[in-house]
């Protein structure tokens, strides 16, 4: 009788390692993806943000919901798991590519040269950061079907 304990016991065990590995490589394909956009997803809403009135900035919010949709469905892993945190994503989207005044600057004589836009040489922070925001809060919210909303 104890020896069948044992197994069952041996047994949950090894169910439990799987299942806490088949986790960490959702986790390790969610960020891996999440890494992947990052930069891209920073210039959309840089370019979003500061040209509002560009007649490219429909394709830019056709592109920044298709991301976050894409990364909604990557927070959300096969068997409930939460993959992404609030402080993760705001790092990933903010912090490492426009949290400094330097990258904003620096991106902003970047996307100007490259797209030929007017130069701006004091990017708005405000509005970055709201638009940031505001596609973190979207990948994060746990209503189905929803869809981010931006100008």
């Amino acid at each position: 009788m104890r020896f069948l304990k044992k197994v069952k016991y041996f047994l949950h065990q090894i169910t439990s390692d799987y299942e806490i590995e088949a986790m960490t490589f959702e986790r390790k394909k969610a960020l891996e993806k999440l890494d992947g956009l990052q930069l891209i997803i920073a210039r959309h809403i840089f370019l979003l943000s500061q040209y509002p009135e560009h007649t490219a900035s429909k394709g830019w919010v056709i592109e920044l919901r298709s991301w976050n949709s894409t990364l909604r469905a990557a927070h959300r892993g096969k068997k409930g798991q939460r993959n992404f945190s609030q402080k993760i994503l705001w790092k990933a989207l903010w912090e490492e590519p426009l949290g400094e005044k330097g990258d904003r600057i620096e991106m902003a004589a970047l996307i100007a040269n490259e797209k030929g836009l007017p130069l701006i040489d004091n990017p708005h922070l405000g509005s970055i950061k709201k638009m940031t925001q505001k596609f973190v809060d979207a990948i994060l919210d746990p209503t189905p079907g929803f869809t981010l909303n931006l100008p």
